[in-house]
C-alpha cells in the first residue's frame, strides 16, 4: 500500500505564519471512495500535512490553507500554501509529510511571514458550537383548550399556544413559544398543514373544503373534515393539546371514489421562523448526523441508509429554544423527511409513499407531534429518547461479548486471501488470526463470506431445498467445524454471511420460483444484482421468509454460530419497493414492513436453537426494525464525507447504546490512507469492519490508526460498552468535538480535533470529586487537572483532524 516520505526544509527565525510555493501533481485516482474517481485534493492530513518543530523540541501539524485563504488542502498545479506559526518561538524545521504514492508536491520556496497578519486566522480559529441563551419564564397556569371560532382553531396550554386557519387547509397561523416568548409561525397561514397528490396532480390543502368538526375524545381538540369534491377524497386532520409542550397531529385520507385513486399524501408542512432566520439552526438525525446553520434543501427516506431516527429539529441560540417534529410511527409506513433552510426560515415537513386505494379505503398516517423546547437539538433528541423507551424492546439478547466486539473481521474462504485450500483440504484460519493480531491488533469476531458457495450454482448457503454447501466444502461440515472450533478456542467468535434478498438462479429454488417471487420495477421489469445470475427475490413472499428462516436455524444448530448476517436488511426505501402483483401485498410494497417481517421469523428461528446468536445486517436499519437484530454495518463514516455537518456524529448509536454499529469505510476496495475515518469510528465508539489484505487494501497509517483505537477502545470497553452515551458534550474550545461513554467503572471521553491544525489546551471541564483520576488513553499516562470552582479542567494535545480519549476514574 502507500508508501510514507518526508521532506525536510531547515528554518530559522519566527513568523506568524510559513508560506510555501507549491506544484502538486495527482497521478491516480481516489484511494478510499467506492468507485474509484480522479484524484482532485488533499485535504487529508493522512495524505499531506505540514509538521513544523521548533527550537525548544515541540512539534505542531497543518493542513495546508491557500493564499488567498481558502479551505485547506493542496490541489493539483502551483500555488501558494500558508502554514500558521507560533510568532513567540524560532523555528527550526519544516518537514512536508507525503501519505500517498498517487500525489508528487513539490516545494519550490519558503517564505517567513514576520508580520501579525495572517491569512489563515479565519480558516485555523473554528467557532465553537453556539452557546444557547438560558431562558426561563413563569408560565402562566392554563388548563389545556380547544378553541373553535369559525374557520380558526385555537390550541392553548402553559407551555405555547398555536392558531390554524381551517379555510386554508388548517394552515399554522401561529404558535407562539411562551418560554422563550416569541412566535415561531413563518408563512402566517400561507402553507395548508397538507397536501395530496392524486394520480399526478398535486392539490393544496386549501383547495379542500371544510365539512365538519368533531371533538377529540382523548385531548382538547378536534377531528376537522375536509373534502375534495373534484377528485372525490376526503381528508381527516386531527388536532389536538394536553398538558405537554406539543401538539398532537394526525392526517387520514379516503378514496370516496366508486373506482380505485392512487394517492401520495404530504403532511404536516411546518414553515417556522425563530427570531431572525440566519441565527437558526437544525438538525437531521441521518446516517451522517446533519447539524448546520447554512442553507439547505434536505430530503430522505426513512431507512438506514437516510434517516432512522423519528425526528426533526430546529433551533435558534439566541432565542433559546426551538421546535421538534416528532414522528411517532410504530407502523413502519414508508416516508420521506425533509427540511429547507432559506432566507424565510426552517421548514420542516413528511411525504408518504404513494398508494392505490380501492373505493372507499382509507389511508392513515403516523401521528406526528409540533413540540416546542428551550435549549438546542439535545432537548428534541432527549423526548425522542424518551419515547423511544416506551416501546423499544430488543427481541434477542444482545450479549456482553457482543457489545466488546472493535475489530470485526471479514475474511473468504476461496477468495482475496482465501482461508481454505480446496486441493489439500486444509483450512488457514489460525494464520487469519495471526495476520489480524498482528496488524490490526487483534480481532473479536470473524465473519465468513463466501462459506455457502456450492461450485458452479453458485451462493446457495444450504437454503432449504437446494444445494448442500457441505459437498463443496473442505472436509465436508466436519472438517469446517473443526476449523471453525479452534478460532473459537482462541477467544474469537466466528459468523456466517447468508444474503438476505439475492437467490441465484442456477440453483433448485432459483429455478423453481425464481421467475415467481423476483421483485419487480415500476416498469415490469424483473430486479437482479448488476451483470449476474442472482435476481432480488421479493422479502414479502411468504414461503420465502419460511425458506430463509429454516435456514438460518439449521445453519446456527449445524454450527453453533455465534452469529448470523441478513445481508442488505437495514437500507429499506424506495430502491427496495416491488411492484409484483403477484406477491400479496400492495404496488409498491412497504420494504420496511416486509423486511420487519422475515427479519423477525430469522431472528425467530435462530432463538429456538441459541438466543444469544447474533443478528446483524447492512444498513443501520429504523429505530422500529433494530428490535429484532443485534447490530449492524453502516456507511455512516463514508456519509460524512458528503455531509455538511460540524462533526461526524452517528448519532443512533447514543440512541440505542446496546445496538453494535460496524463502519464500513469502504466496501469491498482498499481502506488506503484513510486513518481519518477510522477516527472518526472511534470518536463515535464504534467497531471497524475490515476487509483485504492488510499489505494491500491499509496503507500504514491507517494500520497505525487501527491498532491505537482498538488498543484503546478493548482497555476501556467497560465505558465503550457500556448503556450509557452522549453525544457532542461541551467542550472548551472552538472545533474540538467529544462524546461521553460511561460504564461501571470508566467514563470515556473522546475528543476529536475538527481544526486543519494542531489543538494544544484544556478541552473539557468535568466536576470534580476527591478520588478522581484522569488518564490520556492514548498516551497510557496520568493527567493533572487544573481544579477551579469544583471542576476538573482537562488538557489535551491533539493533531489536525486527530482523535484522543481521556478515561475518568473515580476511586
Amino acid at each position: 500500500m502507500a508508501d510514507e516520505s518526508e521532506a525536510v526544509i531547515p528554518l530559522s527565525g519566527r513568523a506568524s505564519e510559513v508560506y510555501l510555493l507549491a506544484l502538486a501533481r495527482f497521478v491516480g485516482d481516489e484511494e478510499h471512495l467506492r468507485g474509484g474517481g480522479r484524484l482532485t485534493r488533499l485535504d487529508d492530513p493522512d495524505r499531506l500535512r505540514v509538521i513544523l518543530r521548533y527550537a525548544d523540541g515541540e512539534e505542531r501539524q497543518a493542513l495546508p490553507l491557500p493564499v488567498p485563504a481558502g479551505v485547506p488542502g493542496v490541489e493539483e498545479g502551483a500555488q501558494v500554501l500558508a502554514v500558521p506559526a507560533d510568532p513567540t518561538r524560532d523555528l527550526e524545521q519544516l518537514r512536508l509529510y507525503i501519505g500517498t504514492p498517487q500525489a508528487v508536491v513539490g516545494i519550490a520556496g519558503v517564505t517567513l511571514n514576520t508580520t501579525p497578519r495572517r491569512h489563515c486566522d479565519a480558516a485555523c480559529d473554528v467557532p465553537p458550537l453556539p452557546g444557547v441563551k438560558q431562558v426561563s419564564a413563569a408560565l402562566p397556569d392554563i388548563e389545556p383548550s380547544a378553541r373553535l371560532d369559525g374557520q380558526r382553531l385555537t390550541l392553548a396550554n402553559r407551555y405555547l399556544e398555536t392558531e390554524f386557519d381551517l379555510s386554508r387547509g388548517a394552515a399554522l397561523t401561529r404558535l407562539f413559544h411562551r418560554t422563550i416568548g416569541a412566535d415561531c409561525a413563518a408563512s402566517k397561514g400561507q402553507q395548508a398543514l397538507f397536501d395530496i397528490e392524486i394520480g399526478d396532480r398535486r392539490v393544496a390543502g386549501d383547495e379542500f373544503e371544510l365539512i365538519s368538526s368533531q371533538p377529540l375524545e382523548d385531548s382538547q381538540g378536534y377531528n376537522l373534515l375536509y373534502r375534495c369534491s373534484e377528485y372525490a377524497v376526503d381528508v381527516t386532520i386531527s388536532l389536538g393539546i394536553r398538558d405537554e409542550p406539543r401538539v398532537l397531529c394526525g392526517l387520514t385520507a379516503r378514496n370516496t371514489s366508486p373506482t380505485p385513486q392512487t394517492i401520495t399524501p404530504s403532511g404536516p408542512h411546518l414553515p417556522l421562523a425563530i427570531g431572525p432566520p440566519k441565527d437558526m439552526w437544525y438538525f437531521i438525525p441521518a446516517s451522517a448526523t446533519i447539524l448546520s446553520d447554512r442553507p439547505t434543501d434536505y430530503s430522505g427516506w426513512y431507512s438506514g441508509a437516510e434517516v432512522s431516527l423519528q425526528f426533526l429539529d430546529t433551533f435558534n441560540p439566541q432565542s433559546g429554544g426551538g421546535v421538534c417534529m416528532m414522528v411517532r410511527d410504530l407502523d413502519s409506513l414508508e416516508k420521506r423527511y425533509q427540511i429547507r433552510k432559506s432566507d424565510a426560515g426552517v421548514t420542516m415537513e413528511l411525504t408518504y409513499q404513494q398508494r392505490d386505494l380501492a373505493a372507499g379505503e382509507e389511508y392513515t398516517l403516523a401521528p406526528t407531534d409540533i413540540m416546542v423546547h428551550t435549549g438546542d437539538w439535545r432537548s428534541a433528541f432527549d423526548a425522542y429518547r424518551e419515547w423511544a423507551k416506551s416501546w423499544h424492546a430488543p427481541t434477542a439478547p444482545r450479549p456482553q461479548w457482543w457489545r466488546e466486539v472493535f475489530n470485526f473481521r471479514q475474511r473468504f474462504l476461496y477468495w482475496l486471501d482465501p482461508m481454505a485450500d480446496p486441493d489439500t483440504g486444509a483450512y488457514h484460519m489460525d494464520e487469519a488470526l495471526d495476520e489480524a493480531e498482528r496488524e490490526f491488533g487483534g480481532c473479536e469476531y470473524l465473519h465468513i463470506f463466501d462459506w455457502g458457495s456450492c461450485g458452479p450454482y453458485g451462493r446457495i448457503y444450504g437454503r432449504t431445498g437446494d444445494y448442500d454447501p457441505g459437498d463443496y466444502l473442505p472436509g465436508g461440515w466436519d472438517g469446517f467445524r473443526a476449523a471453525v472450533e479452534r478460532v473459537r478456542r482462541r477467544g474469537v467468535r466466528v459468523g456466517y454471511y447468508i444474503e438476505g434478498y439475492l437467490l441465484d438462479e442456477r440453483g433448485k429454488i432459483g429455478q423453481a420460483h425464481g421467475a415467481d417471487w423476483q421483485m419487480m420495477t415500476s416498469n415490469g421489469d424483473g430486479m437482479r444484482w448488476p451483470k449476474s445470475t442472482e435476481i432480488y427475490v421479493c422479502p414479502a413472499v411468504e414461503p420465502w421468509q419460511e425458506i430463509q428462516a429454516s435456514t438460518y436455524q439449521r445453519m446456527v444448530e449445524r454450527m453453533d454460530a455465534d452469529g448470523m448476517y441478513l445481508d442488505e436488511f437495514g437500507f429499506a426505501g424506495p430502491w427496495k419497493w416491488c411492484w409484483s402483483a403477484n406477491h400479496g401485498h400492495r404496488a409498491p410494497s412497504n420494504s420496511l414492513q416486509a423486511e420487519q417481517a422475515l427479519t423477525c421469523r430469522v431472528r425467530d428461528a435462530m432463538s429456538a436453537v441459541k438466543p444469544d446468536a447474533v443478528l446483524y445486517t447492512e444498513d443501520t436499519p429504523t429505530d422500529v426494525n433494530s428490535q429484532y437484530q443485534q447490530g449492524a454495518f453502516c456507511y455512516s463514516m463514508q456519509r460524512h464525507r458528503a455531509a455538511r455537518s460540524v462533526a461526524p456524529l452517528k448519532l443512533f448509536r447514543y440512541a440505542f447504546p446496546d445496538f453494535k454499529n460496524i463502519e464500513i469505510l469502504n466496501c469491498d476496495n482498499p481502506t488506503a490512507t484513510w486513518a481519518t475515518g477510522v477516527r472518526w469510528a472511534f470518536w463515535n465508539g464504534e467497531a471497524l469492519w475490515l476487509e483485504g489484505k492488510p499489505e494491500e487494501w491499509f496503507a500504514p497509517q491507517t494500520l497505525r490508526a487501527i491498532r491505537e483505537c482498538h488498543r484503546v477502545l478493548r482497555e476501556h470497553r467497560d465505558a465503550f460498552a457500556g448503556d450509557e452515551a452522549e453525544p457532542l458534550v461541551p467542550t472548551l474550545a472552538g472545533g474540538v468535538y467529544a462524546n461521553m461513554f460511561r460504564g461501571d467503572t470508566d467514563t470515556a471521553y473522546t475528543i476529536y480535533n475538527a481544526r486543519p491544525q494542531t489543538f494544544s489546551g484544556e478541552v473539557l471541564a468535568l466536576p470534580h470529586q476527591p478520588g478522581a483520576r484522569y488518564s490520556d488513553a492514548f498516551a497510557e499516562r496520568e493527567i493533572t487537572p487544573r481544579i477551579a470552582d469544583g471542576r476538573a479542567h482537562l488538557s489535551l494535545t491533539l493533531d489536525p483532524h486527530g482523535v484522543g480519549c481521556i478515561i475518568r476514574r473515580v476511586m
